[in-house]
């Protein structure tokens, strides 16, 4: 009744279980890894009619540190495992509140420091569900991210017949890679070095 994957890998297979007639009877869906866009959750939820739950596990997803709340648009934060730092560009602790990037420090391992790439502010009052545990709100990624590219991937994989795409920039200029459905509709590609 559960299954815990990233979120595209989800997103694919609510895609394959409808164009396969295979019924799927997740009651709840927990997605990992990077951060979870809105427009992908309310495919989960319309593609597996189930509840949509977001881990926090920056880069690949192996240190869960935190996870969504029903309530608010925050992250709940596992600070009996870890502690938590938000910091300016160049490394200065910042007050609650303030957006920055957010440090990962196991308890178990204090000198071990996780920079991820996520920015977020940090929020220590109790949340509306009623958990005490300090809140990461407002989050986006500290990467630069290719807008165009972005809203590209979004519109393809808003799709049925896509599963899953990817973009490069090669030596003749974009190159799309998309994983499809056979047989399915192919959505309209903008000019591009390679298909």
């Amino acid at each position: 009744t559960a299954i815990s994957a990233p979120p595209f890998v989800v997103l694919g297979l609510s895609k394959l279980a409808r164009h396969t007639n295979t019924p799927l009877f997740f009651e709840n869906v927990i997605t990992v890894g990077y951060r979870c866009s809105n427009w992908i959750i309310e495919g989960i939820q319309k593609g597996l009619d189930c509840q949509v739950w977001g881990c926090f596990g920056p880069g690949s997803g192996a240190l869960v540190s935190g996870f969504t709340c029903n309530q608010e648009p925050v992250i709940h934060l596992r600070d009996e495992i870890f502690d938590f730092e938000i910091v300016d560009a160049a490394g200065n602790v910042l007050p609650d509140g303030e957006s920055g990037y957010v440090v990962i420090t196991p308890r178990n391992m204090p000198h071990l420091r996780y920079h991820t790439a996520e920015c977020a502010k940090m929020r220590r009052t109790p949340c509306a569900c009623g958990c005490t545990a300090p809140l990461l709100m407002d989050m986006y990624s500290g990467e630069d991210v290719d807008e165009y590219e972005e809203r590209l991937g979004r519109d393809l994989m808003l799709w049925t017949s896509v599963l899953d795409c990817r973009f490069r920039r090669g030596r003749h200029g974009l190159e799309i890679e998309l994983v499809m459905i056979p047989g399915e509709k192919l959505p309209p590609l903008p000019e591009c070095g390679g298909r």
